[in-house]
């Protein structure tokens, strides 16, 4: 399975659930981008993984990414795919998060980066208590949005699927800063509040952080992150004292041919999630 299918393997994980659940669960994954699997998979295949240790890491991510994404819903009033989904959200965002750890269990993840990785994972809701309830931001917010609701997001995925391999000491530093440009560069091209309220000097501190995210996580020279590295550079550009938003055709004309990753899909979420 690849890239939008991929996603159907983490059904079988709720076979013995009542049918209302297993619904929930396949209408849930049914809303996760279709590059997140890809790039989760993709980055399996970098580390080295192979068999049923691989699709259990995998899966996990899927998981817990589509966990955090029904909680971004349930903040936004956006769970249109649920019934009742004030009612009906708690228990899915509940059990899919139980589903992540049960997979995470059976897998060869250490349990120290398993430890690690939920950290992060709690990080992530706390950054996210602090979002909902911002109404001005300034560059020490939005950096610390970018840190805490992306970077520690993705530090945890890298760990996860680096444990035990020879990437593992420097995979989950990686993941950190790959997931804080995705979340400015992604606020940047949707032109999300968290990028727009500030001035043009805060602007220029925060493309200057994500850019250098974006020049540590190059080294790590993970085919996997090739094509979003190259949409991160082309959306920030070169270093600038006063950076503007490119247009969408600048940023094509920059990369092509598509300068959006299939997993951002140039949503505006805090997530990366679809719009």
């Amino acid at each position: 399975m690849r890239g939008i299918r991929e996603w159907e393997g983490c059904l079988r994980y709720a076979q013995d659930l009542p049918p209302e659940a297993r619904e929930d669960v396949e209408a849930a994954l049914r809303r996760v981008n279709r590059g997140f699997p890809r790039l989760v998979g993709d980055l399996a295949s970098d580390f080295g993984l192979e068999g049923d240790d691989a699709d259990l890491r995998r899966d996990a991510c899927i998981l817990e990414f589509t966990a955090i994404q029904v909680a971004d819903d349930l903040a936004d009033a956006d769970c249109n795919y649920l019934p009742a989904p004030e009612r009906t959200g708690p228990g899915l965002h509940w059990l899919l998060q139980h589903l992540t750890y049960s997979c995470l269990m059976r897998s060869r993840v250490s349990k120290f980066d398993i430890d690690h990785a939920a950290r992060d994972f709690a990080a992530v809701g706390g950054a996210q208590q602090v979002e909902v309830r911002t109404s001005e931001w300034t560059f020490e917010r939005s950096a610390a949005a970018a840190a805490g609701l992306n970077g520690r997001q993705y530090s945890a995925y890298f760990r996860i699927l680096s444990s035990g391999t020879r990437f593992a000491d420097r995979a989950a530093d990686c993941g950190a800063d790959f997931g804080l440009a995705l979340h400015v560069v992604t606020d940047q091209w949707t032109n999300d509040r968290r990028w727009t309220s500030l001035d043009e000097r805060e602007k220029a501190l925060l493309a200057s952080i994500a850019r250098e995210a974006v020049r540590r996580a190059s080294k790590a020279a993970l085919p996997a992150l090739g094509e979003a590295l190259a949409w991160f550079e082309a959306v920030l550009g070169p270093s600038r004292k006063s950076p503007t938003n490119p247009s969408r055709r600048e940023a094509r004309a920059r990369l092509q041919p598509s300068p959006v990753p299939s997993f951002t899909s140039g949503s505006p979420s805090r997530f990366a999630k679809r719009s």
